[in-house]
């Protein structure tokens, strides 16, 4: 067991890195929405509505994640190594299957879904172009934000850090080309977020493997 002083050593060791990852992985679905600002007030606004879908799945994430980082922080103080990846294979698996639910519904009734946050029928044909894309990218989500969970509890948080900025980076430069046109690549809009949001999706899985 930590006494007061080391508890209070260890936990500001990690809060700023925390934050600051939090801050980082929120930046990556909310580039997408500034940017479409400077296409129409249409585009931004379908993809706002349609992160909010995204948001309710990760906060199912969050749990996950939380929950499988706090029993691996128990047995890396114990010092046991194979717990931990039995303890990360579960929470893994648990998130793939959540959400290969929440993919299927983007694909199979992705109208519906955004009806439940807007009836403006231009909004709603715009959100589904950018859920339909961003979709593929949810059982990445699950497995790259498990896995980076459990890295903070072992002591591994740099390791998220960097990972985090890195898909910030490549979103927002991705971004700028396919929605913009930049570079000889056609101008795709609401489209181009979308993809540029799951190129940097499948950039954070790359760098967990």
């Amino acid at each position: 067991m930590l006494n007061k002083k080391d508890f209070l050593k260890y936990a500001s060791k990690l809060a700023f890195p925390i934050m600051i990852q939090n801050l980082i992985g929120t930046l990556v679905n909310i580039a997408d929405t500034v940017m479409l600002g400077y296409v129409s007030q249409t585009a931004m606004s379908a993809s706002s509505l349609a992160n909010q879908y995204t948001f309710i799945l990760f906060c199912l994430y969050y749990g996950m994640a939380t929950g499988t980082s706090v029993l691996c922080a128990q047995y890396w103080g114990k010092g046991d190594k194979t717990t931990i990846e039995k303890i990360l294979a579960l929470g893994i698996r648990s998130a793939v299957i959540v959400t290969a639910i929440f993919t299927v519904a983007a694909f199979a009734i992705p109208a519906s879904l955004m009806r439940i946050f807007t009836n403006d029928p231009q909004v709603i044909a715009e959100g589904v172009k950018y859920l339909r894309i961003v979709a593929c990218s949810y059982i990445i989500m699950g497995i790259t934000n498990v896995y980076l969970y459990v890295m903070r509890s072992i002591e591994r948080v740099i390791v998220a850090t960097v990972v985090y900025l890195v898909s910030f980076l490549c979103n927002v430069v991705f971004n700028a080309i396919f929605i913009f046109g930049l570079f000889g690549f056609p101008a795709l809009g609401i489209r181009g977020a979308a993809i540029a949001t799951l190129i940097a999706r499948i950039m954070e899985l790359v760098l967990v493997c």
